[in-house]
């Protein structure tokens, strides 16, 4: 970070990885006539297709932990770097989604490996037990500027030190900081990610298949920098081509690549070979996601790494860290002005005068702010 800018933590810049892996065939197995898989007494206690389902959001994170372990085992370094597990996203009906966040360069490479390994094995598995298959996708996401970190508060709302009947953003900014201060901060609140590198990557998942994991384009271009670079083996990239993604890059083809899923089903390995009808060039993947990330028009950017050694991944976008700061002190003024109108409500109680909604909003008035959000924010991503 420059010098001069004390951001707090919930403002500063930070690059997310996301991965998702969604279960095939399950609609098909849902619908069908369901085979007794409990019985008590008797009597049909849960079909086949839950206990497959089930089994799908417990047994995949066992899987991914168990990857993560033999990751750490494999460096010493990547003890430091790699999580006991990556953080557990949401479910969105049988899609499980993850992210982690990266702090090095090297942890794209790392963690999408890590990935990988665990999908191929739960899908050996799945394959060979239910029939079944699943598919893979990931992207990045920039935040704070370009996305969004959202926190839910879980039954009770926190009790803090604001106004609760106004000023959203201050109680969304006073929570924010409230989960990046520390894992024991965090009960009874969930964190959710919006934004239009969430949907882009949403996007995205809709071309993947078993046998290839397709990437964002920026993702790609990182992977690419980085490929070989670590202990775990080196990726297989493969070109999909350009294609039409629903309200993404302006409505403009966006470029789709993939890398090979391993598999030891012989009629998808063959089909991986069929569709890769060269090998790619890490060089020059590279090059052609730059070609199209330089486009403005695509509203896309290069992702950047705060605080990274490797200048190629610290190359933020032109006044970035100004618009943090001038972002972090307008929602500080927010917090300001709802603690300030607490303490009138508390006043006014106290006198035993009832302050009306009206009066309520005179007092804001009266409350100017320090400063605003910058303009163009979206202009290019974090």
């Amino acid at each position: 970070m420059p010098e001069g800018y004390d951001l707090a933590r919930a403002m500063g810049p930070r690059l997310r990885i996301f991965f998702s892996i969604d279960l095939c065939g399950s609609t098909k197995l849902k619908q069908g006539v369901g085979e007794a898989q409990w019985k008590i007494s008797g009597e049909l206690v849960q079909d086949a297709w839950q206990t497959v389902i089930l089994d799908f959001y417990k047994e995949f994170n066992t899987y991914l932990s168990e990857a993560c372990e033999t990751a750490r085992s494999k460096k010493q370094s990547y003890q430091s770097y790699v999580p006991r597990n990556f953080e557990f996203w949401k479910s969105v009906g049988d899609e499980l989604l993850y992210t982690a966040e990266i702090e090095v360069p090297d942890q794209a490479m790392i963690f999408t490996t890590i990935w990988l390994d665990a999908l191929q094995r739960y899908g050996q598995k799945i394959r060979q037990i239910h029939g079944l298959d699943v598919k893979s996708t990931a992207w990045l996401a920039g935040f704070p500027i370009r996305n969004c970190e959202v926190i839910f508060e879980v039954g009770e709302p926190r009790k803090l030190d604001l106004e609760d009947a106004s000023l959203g953003q201050a109680r969304q900014y006073v929570l924010l900081k409230e989960w990046y201060s520390g894992v024991e901060h965090r009960n009874g609140l969930m964190i959710d990610f919006i934004g239009p590198s969430i949907d882009t990557g949403f996007r995205v998942s809709q071309h993947s298949v078993p046998s290839r994991m397709c990437l964002s384009v920026d993702l790609t271009w990182m992977l690419a920098q980085k490929n070989s670079n670590t202990d775990l083996g080196e990726l297989s990239f493969h070109y999909i081509g350009r294609r039409q993604l629903k309200g993404v890059a302006g409505g403009r083809d966006y470029p789709i690549f993939a890398v090979d899923v391993p598999c030891e089903d012989k009629f998808l390995e063959a089909e991986i070979r069929m569709l890769k009808v060269q090998e790619l060039d890490n060089t020059h993947i590279a090059k052609t996601c730059e070609a199209y990330i330089s486009n403005k028009a695509h509203m896309v950017g290069i992702p950047f790494v705060p605080n990274s050694k490797e200048t190629v991944f610290d190359k933020h976008p032109e006044d970035y860290y100004e618009k943090l700061r001038n972002r972090q002190a307008f929602l500080e003024n927010e917090v300001a002005k709802a603690q300030d109108l607490k303490n009138s409500m508390h006043d006014g109680e106290v006198s035993g005068t009832d302050i009306n909604i009206d009066q309520k909003m005179s007092i804001l008035k009266t409350i100017q702010p320090d400063a605003s959000p910058s303009d163009g924010e979206q202009a290019r991503p974090a």
